[in-house]
């Protein structure tokens, strides 16, 4: 195999064919994916050594930048591309060396100019947004060329320290203008390598190397080191071949942002800035989403997530805030229930079979206990603060009820079911009603069909078999009345049944077994009589009519045996005051008769 630093001298390319032969020096014996490490800085001198020519050939460079950005990409098209540069300016010297009138001499400088990109070259760094620290964030909140430094909370703090000292900031590196020019002759300057142990010496060689804009921290403004000055500072270099810094100086690696920072710098800012990185604390300038004020994020502020969206703020506005306390998050308009946010609050909607032991409530001496079953929906729009709502009813009615998930209802929903009580605690239980109240402001069920109410009485109260099934033959015989109270005349989720006595004592003995779904579903693993015609409703006064009915209908069938709807009236009319709201609705339909 030939060895790859054995250059031989091209004639001046004319066509594409004498660009291939000579593209084909630095990517034959070996497979183009490895270009990289055949273009080291030897090489390229070498080449440009026997072929003068290709100092300020653009045609040559540009096809061997876009070989190299086909296979490794932007980033390596850009290294090469600078280390082209510094073979260029070093041949320079060693080609044409002083003038008779002593002054150097310098051929025009070379610009990348790209032919083409290949399809699959990545995108160019520099069509995405520029970094922040190269802005200027402005009254109204808008991003424009600038210096962010200027507008930073620390900016004549640190201004008033430095002065007359700068900051600057380039590829990879920081450090101050002082730092700069000092500039110690060391060998590794000499061949423009980074590799030196001193801090400061290595960012001096960045600098002069790097080939990109340089910002002025306190200016805000960007330049370039002309082709004339880097020249220069090789030459002065040039035979530093003995030479090594003396002194080691550490300086400060950011593992963020990857910025190396010289030693003064970092001893002067870190405590200010609350960083040992000045590129780190440029990029966290930014405004405050809510009072505008600008901030900056090691300082002052930091990037949130409030209501389930980033937004930066200062710390006066984050002290506004919720924060969840199992998850973190923060919010200023969503609510928290115990120091939870809607995802983490834990859940008190049970699963449909879940049956807790019955706590009986009200006087021991009244023996007709009831309970009941409500279906509620979230209204329009409020339906992801479905368990935040469920919490804090279940806080507010405590544990005279549980919550549990119904399949007629949407998973926003929930059905709310009580514990037993006679018919003087459900009209005297002012914590039930006021939770009610406060539901109704997040939750409906009247204007929702499939929500519906269900009166449970127990099966213990009725003295006898008869009285059971004088009860079932009622509510089903009296459809007119029955529907009425129920404010719902087309049930499908609640049928009546055709029956007659002897079908109805079948029932209540449960010789007879029916759907469960019906309008009063008596079955015999459970152990209450449940009334299901009800619409759904979170009115109290027609939530106590419906219970008030269920109590009346018992009270009625338990002496009664003509079950007519005139006498059925004229007993909750006698007993208005043990059934107000039902005596109240019932007038109504009175009239209708």
């Amino acid at each position: 195999m030939p060895d790859i630093y054995e250059v031989d001298e091209y004639s001046v390319p004319v066509s594409p064919g004498d660009y291939q032969n000579i593209i084909g020096w630095f990517t034959e014996w070996d497979a183009a994916h490895e270009l990289i490490e055949k273009l080291n800085y030897d090489r390229i001198s070498e080449f440009l050594k026997h072929n003068h020519w290709a100092i300020s050939d653009q045609n040559l460079v540009s096809s061997l930048a876009d070989i190299v950005c086909a296979y490794h990409g932007v980033h390596e098209k850009k290294n090469f591309i600078s280390l082209w540069k510094q073979c260029v300016a070093i041949t320079n010297h060693n080609l044409y060396g002083v003038s008779q009138s002593g002054e150097i001499f310098i051929p025009p400088m070379y610009v990348y100019t790209p032919i083409s990109n290949p399809p699959d070259c990545e995108p160019d760094p520099e069509s995405v947004e520029e970094p922040l620290w190269d802005q200027t964030v402005d009254d109204s909140g808008a991003i424009e060329p600038g210096g962010a430094f200027i507008y930073s909370p620390k900016a004549s703090e640190i201004h008033s320290l430095l002065d007359p000292d700068r900051i600057f900031i380039f590829k990879g590196g920081a450090m101050l203008e002082s730092e700069l020019k000092v500039d110690t002759p060391c060998s590794y300057k000499s061949q423009g390598f980074s590799h030196c142990h001193n801090t400061e010496c290595k960012l001096t060689v960045h600098y002069w190397t790097a080939g990109v804009p340089v910002l002025d921290v306190f200016k805000g403004e960007s330049f370039e080191i002309d082709y004339e000055n880097r020249t220069s500072w090789f030459l002065k270099h040039k035979n530093d071949i003995e030479n090594l810094c003396k002194e080691t100086s550490g300086g400060y690696h950011c593992s963020d942002c990857g910025t190396l920072s010289s030693s003064n710098l970092v001893k002067s800012i870190h405590k200010i800035i609350n960083s040992k990185c000045i590129n780190c604390y440029l990029n966290s300038i930014q405004k405050c989403h809510y009072c505008h004020k600008v901030i900056s994020l090691l300082i002052s502020g930091g990037a949130f997530n409030i209501d389930g969206i980033v937004h930066t703020i200062c710390l006066e506005c984050k002290s506004d805030l919720k924060q969840c306390s199992s998850c973190g998050k923060h919010f200023k308009t969503k609510p928290l229930f115990n120091g939870y946010c809607m995802s983490c609050a834990p859940s008190v909607i049970m699963d449909y079979n879940h049956k807790p032991i019955p706590i009986f409530h009200g006087d021991s001496n009244d023996s007709v206990y009831m309970g009941i079953e409500l279906e509620v929906e979230m209204k329009e729009g409020l339906q992801q603060y479905s368990a935040i709502v469920a919490n804090r009813f279940q806080e507010a009615a405590g544990s005279f009820v549980y919550l549990k998930k119904d399949s007629s209802i949407s998973k926003e929903g929930f059905e709310i079911v009580t514990h037993p009580a006679n018919l003087s605690f459900w009209k005297e239980n002012s914590i039930f009603w006021n939770a009610i109240r406060k539901l109704t402001r997040t939750c409906e069920a009247w204007s929702v069909d499939n929500c519906g109410m269900h009166v449970h009485i127990s099966r213990s109260a009725f003295n006898h078999d008869d009285h059971m099934a004088k009860f079932l033959l009622f509510i089903n015989s009296n459809r007119l009345l029955s529907a009425f109270v129920a404010e719902r005349y087309n049930a499908k989720q609640a049928p009546f049944m055709e029956m007659n006595f002897e079908t109805a004592k079948n029932i209540a003995t449960l010789n007879t077994k029916i759907n469960r779904h019906c309008a009063v579903n008596v079955q015999g693993n459970i152990p209450t009589v449940e009334v299901r015609i009800f619409k759904g409703n979170l009115k109290k006064q027609r939530m106590l009519k419906n219970i008030e009915f269920v109590h009346s209908v018992f009270s009625f069938t338990k002496t009664e045996t003509a079950l007519e709807v005139e006498p059925y009236i004229e007993h909750v009319v006698t007993n208005k005051a043990l059934y107000p709201n039902l005596c109240a609705y019932i007038s109504k339909y009175k009239r209708k008769l």
